[in-house]
């Protein structure tokens, strides 16, 4: 009866611990997924730096360069009249 129970427990630690693992593994990938990277230059030809961001972080990016090209295209009509 002892070991029919110890037997019933290893089992059900393993498969929680099989079924976390998996958890973690499509937490990964969903994160994988939303990432966006691109390669970018150093100083140190040996090292690339990778950036990483998020597709709401770079929707923010975005808008917010369009808003600056914007205001230095206002400023730059203002100038110029």
């Amino acid at each position: 009866m002892k070991k029919l129970l110890d037997l019933i427990f290893f089992a059900l630690l393993v498969s929680s611990c099989v079924s976390s693992s998996t958890q973690i593994n499509n937490q990964t990938e969903e994160m994988s997924k939303d990432l966006l990277c691109e390669n970018g230059k150093t100083q140190s030809p040996n090292s690339p730096e990778k950036n990483c961001l998020s597709q709401e972080e770079l929707k923010q990016l975005e808008e917010k360069k369009r808003r600056d090209l914007l205001s230095e295209q206002r400023r730059r009509a203002r100038m110029g009249s």
